[in-house]
Formats: C-alpha cells, sequence, structure tokens
C-alpha cells in the first residue's frame, strides 16, 4: 500500500456560547437509579426504523445479527446497523465535500432539531447537547509535495437523553446525533437513547432500627461523604496513590475549567447518577495528559 499520500478527519467542539448547553452542577433531591428496559430487536423493530428514516434502503424480508449481535443493513453508500438494545446508527449519504457554504450554527442546530423530532429520534426525552465541527485535509510530501488547507466538511449536533430530569453525560449511550454537510443536508444520524423502565430511589438514610442498650449509634453521613466535589477529590487521590506506586507522579495538576458535572451515566442496563470532572497532569518534558474523573453520588 502506497503511503505517499495521506488523507485525515478530525473534530472541534464548537467554540461558540451557542454550542454547549449549560452544564448541570446542582445534585438532585432525589437520588435514583435507572432500570432500562431490554428490548430485543425484531424484524418488526428494525423495519420501524428503516420505515422513520430516509435511508433509503429495502427493508429485506429476513434480518440476522452477524457474530457480535449487530444487525447491518447496506445498500451501496448507505447503510444502517442496529445493535442489540436497539439504538443503531445510519448513514443516509456522503457529505458535499466541494461546498464551501458556511453552516451557520444556529441554521444547523435548528435543522437537527427538526430531524430529530421528524425521524422519531426523540423517542426518549432529549435535549440539546453540543455541536462538533468535523474537518478534513490531505496532501502528500511528495511529488508536487502539495498540503491542502483544512476544510469544514460537516457538522455534527449532538443531544443527550435526559433521566428524572438529570442529563447523561459522558460518552457512550444515552446520546444522539444530527450529522449535516455545508448544504444543510442531513447525512447521518444515530441513536443511543435507552427507555427507561423504572427509578429506583436510593434512601438517604437506613430504615430505623432500634439500638440495644449500651451500644453507640452509627456515625451520620458526613458533608464529604454526600457533597460531589469532595467525593471527586478522594477519588482523585486514590488515582494519585496508584500513580505513586507505579513511579508516576505527575510534576502538578489542576482541575480542568469548566469540567465539573453531574448527571447520569449508562452502565450495562442502568443509569447511575454520578459527577465527574476532568483534571490535567503535567507529566514532565512537555508532556500534559488529561484524566476523567468519575465518581458516584451516594444519598
Amino acid at each position: 500500500m502506497s503511503r505517499n499520500y495521506w488523507h485525515w478527519r478530525w473534530y472541534y467542539a464548537a467554540a461558540s456560547a451557542l454550542g454547549a448547553r449549560a452544564l448541570n452542577q446542582k445534585v438532585p433531591r432525589r437520588i435514583a437509579a435507572a432500570q432500562l428496559a431490554l428490548e430485543p430487536v425484531t424484524g418488526r423493530s428494525v423495519r420501524g426504523i428503516l420505515n422513520r428514516i430516509p435511508a433509503g434502503i429495502a427493508v429485506p424480508a429476513e434480518v440476522a445479527a452477524n457474530a457480535s449481535g449487530i444487525i447491518v443493513i447496506a445498500d451501496a453508500n448507505r447503510h444502517v446497523a442496529i445493535d442489540r438494545n436497539g439504538t443503531y446508527e445510519a448513514q443516509f449519504a456522503q457529505p458535499n465535500l466541494e461546498s464551501r457554504n458556511e453552516l451557520q450554527l444556529s441554521a444547523a442546530i435548528r435543522k437537527a432539531q427538526d430531524t430529530v423530532h421528524q425521524f422519531g429520534l426523540d423517542r426518549n426525552d432529549v435535549t440539546f447537547d453540543r455541536v462538533f465541527h468535523k474537518y478534513d485535509c490531505a496532501g502528500t510530501t511528495q511529488g508536487s509535495g502539495e498540503i491542502r488547507s483544512p476544510r469544514l466538511c460537516e457538522t455534527v449536533v449532538q443531544f443527550t437523553q435526559i433521566i428524572d430530569g438529570i442529563p447523561v453525560i459522558g460518552p457512550g449511550d444515552g446520546k444522539v446525533s444530527v450529522t449535516l454537510d455545508n448544504d444543510q443536508n442531513v447525512t447521518a444520524v444515530v441513536d443511543r437513547t435507552r427507555t427507561v423502565a423504572k427509578l429506583v430511589e436510593r434512601l438517604s438514610a437506613p430504615p430505623t432500627t432500634e439500638i440495644p442498650k449500651g451500644t453507640a449509634a452509627p456515625p451520620a453521613p458526613t458533608s464529604s461523604e454526600t457533597d460531589p466535589e469532595s467525593l471527586l477529590s478522594a477519588a482523585w487521590q486514590d488515582r494519585m496513590k496508584s500513580f505513586a506506586v507505579k513511579g508516576r507522579m505527575p510534576e502538578r495538576y489542576a482541575v480542568v475549567p469548566g469540567s465539573f458535572e453531574v448527571g447520569y451515566v449508562i452502565r450495562g442496563n442502568t443509569a447511575v447518577l454520578v459527577a465527574r470532572q476532568e483534571i490535567e497532569a503535567d507529566c514532565g518534558g512537555g508532556f500534559l495528559k488529561r484524566f476523567v474523573v468519575e465518581t458516584p453520588i451516594q444519598p
């Protein structure tokens, strides 16, 4: 394979204040875990997805999953991939890479919101999350030696699921995204939301029991045991201990401003409430690394 020519793509988060929602930094009064519904994929559900979205792919008479449990239906440059939980991604078309139109952020968000409603991507409660710009570039160091200028080729508008009034945070399940090219054509959608079967409230205190005479009452929870920032600090100190054991202590570190948030993360078939933030560590030699610190919030 020739390595004389290279082509690469990357994402930038939109810099405008309109490009991201405000982070949730408040702990809800009710702390609950969400049990997610098990929704087995059937031929009927696959056809329902293909009928809701303009994939332009013929509905097969029979559908079957591959060895990974994923159903893939493809036709030319279009495909739909549905996993065992019924979440899916669909590619409708390739972007018009010749277009030099500038897609305005507000227009992209409006178009994506209309698409979410039109394609039934709001089957679970979702809200606007953030915008990413996809760039690409290509070139060669041989022959002409030309390295092209980076160009914006697509815009991805992401939405996040809301569980019990609180957003799902972090990557993975619980997200919906709509991809647009520079002509405002929808080229792809992703639906990774999960239906909530029920909420299981976690008690803020154990049931009252009689304490035998002469036995000290159990200590009441301290503020550090319930304060998310204290929990995150303790989690980072645990991480530091592991660094010390390995002899890889960072020279210095600091919390990344604006990274603290409280929300749900989906793990398997359960969504749990957590606090998370990013910490940037100076590992020496001009090498900086960001770590995501996450801890469950206890009642």
